[in-house]
């Protein structure tokens, strides 16, 4: 089929927003969350987008993104996102995308290029393997169902925790009714503990520490923020744990992101106690369902969720090829 391919435009966010929940519609999203997502990167990361046009209608019917990992920055690397219309699809237009996106890779000295597909994806899957593809590693998705959750099978850990003087608490609590000066000082606070506990989550490529900026489009600025909705652990003025749950703008669904525990309060059932909370605020706000990830060389924490009830859904791979 004809097509005809050109940079990404500011008016192709509708169109494009549309393909991609067409061909992931259990990950539905908006043209606002979309620009935000786009516009949390770095100065001097890579970042292109081209879509494919219809000869005939010019509907956009493919897109590609190319772009350097925002939470796992690696020079050498750029990650690849191709979207094709289900009614385009198996007509060449996603092999001229990936095409144009090797080049600008090659262009860009880039030496290597990775892209993610659900193991459940016949065709998504033959086609990385056709342009030589290898596995790198795969990410574990799984989701709680949490009309089915069961708080009784579950001691209370506050008793146990406010023993060895740490309490649980949220970061909106923590700052409801301050001043400016010293609310900001503890986002400041739970933003340094967070990326601390960062720098420890088991996974194949490594955890690039956020700027404070960035932080914040994620805990405060997003439209759906909710600053009780990222849990905290505390030890007297010390922040010592983190679970935070994002709210998409479209998905009914809580996306679990960042669980950590600073190394010297770890083995003390915090994790725990913070997912624990996390799932009461998620079902007091009336959500029905979590949605996880994590990369299959985090044993400590697939442990809790399969403990909480998370059940597995299909993985996602990461294919990685030299350019």
């Amino acid at each position: 089929m004809p097509s005809e391919l050109r940079n990404f435009q500011d008016s192709d966010y509708e169109a494009f927003v549309d393909l991609r929940n067409r061909v992931y519609p259990e990950y539905p999203g908006t043209v606002e969350e979309t620009r935000r997502w786009d516009g949390m990167r770095e100065p001097g990361h890579f970042f292109h987008r081209l879509v494919a046009l219809d000869s005939k209608s010019k509907k956009l019917v493919g897109v590609a993104t190319l772009r350097h990992n925002l939470f796992s920055f690696n020079p050498k690397l750029l990650w690849l996102d191709l979207a094709v219309h289900p009614d385009f699809q198996h007509k060449g237009i996603g092999t001229k995308l990936y095409e144009h996106c090797i080049q600008m890779t090659r262009e860009a000295k880039v030496p290597r290029v990775r892209t993610t597909v659900s193991e459940n994806r016949a065709s998504g899957l033959s086609f990385v393997k056709k342009f030589g593809f290898a596995e790198h590693h795969r990410v574990f998705e799984s989701k709680l169902d949490l009309r089915k959750f069961n708080f009784s099978k579950y001691e209370d850990p506050a008793p146990s925790l406010g023993a060895q003087g740490i309490e649980l608490t949220t970061l909106g609590d923590e700052v409801t009714g301050l001043k400016f000066e010293k609310a900001f000082h503890k986002v400041k606070r739970a933003f340094q503990m967070s990326n601390e506990c960062a720098q420890d989550i088991p996974t194949p490529d490594g955890v690039t520490p956020l700027t404070f900026e960035r932080f914040l489009n994620l805990t405060v600025e997003s439209p759906t923020a909710d600053l009780k909705s990222l849990q905290l652990a505390k030890h007297g003025d010390k922040y010592v744990g983190m679970s935070h749950l994002i709210i998409s703008e479209k998905d009914p669904v809580m996306y679990q992101a960042l669980t950590g525990v600073l190394r010297e309060y770890r083995r003390k059932g915090i994790a725990l106690a913070l997912k624990l909370q996390g799932i009461r605020y998620a079902i007091t706000k009336g959500f029905q369902f979590i949605r996880t990830n994590n990369d299959t060389v985090n044993a400590g924490m697939l442990a809790i969720n399969r403990e909480l009830g998370f059940v597995p859904e299909p993985s996602w791979i990461h294919f990685e090829k030299a350019v």
